[in-house]
């Protein structure tokens, strides 16, 4: 949530972490900590149903400025093309 517009207005913290496949991005998982992540954890689960892809969860859109939008940002920055954070900052993971 370093790089959230909202969260950093409301001085908050928290994280967000989407477990993925490597070969095939499918997301198995995500962890979100924080004071709003009830605010997006319906997306989470309904792509985790679905078995969404992050290129799909990355074309999804998501209104800003929400803390939701966190949610997205850690798809593209998985993906390599990150909107609000530096591309040397990619957490590794998979």
């Amino acid at each position: 949530m370093s790089s959230n517009g909202r969260s950093l207005v409301e001085g908050e913290d928290g994280v967000c972490r989407i477990l993925y496949e490597t070969a095939s991005t499918q997301i198995l998982g995500i962890h979100l900590v924080g004071a709003h992540s009830t605010e997006f954890i319906q997306e989470a689960s309904m792509g985790l149903q679905l078995e969404f892809t992050l290129a799909e969860l990355a074309e999804t859109i998501h209104a800003h400025s929400t803390v939701s939008e966190a949610f997205h940002e850690g798809a593209l920055l998985a993906l390599g093309r990150p909107i609000h954070m530096p591309k040397n900052k990619k957490m590794a993971g998979g």
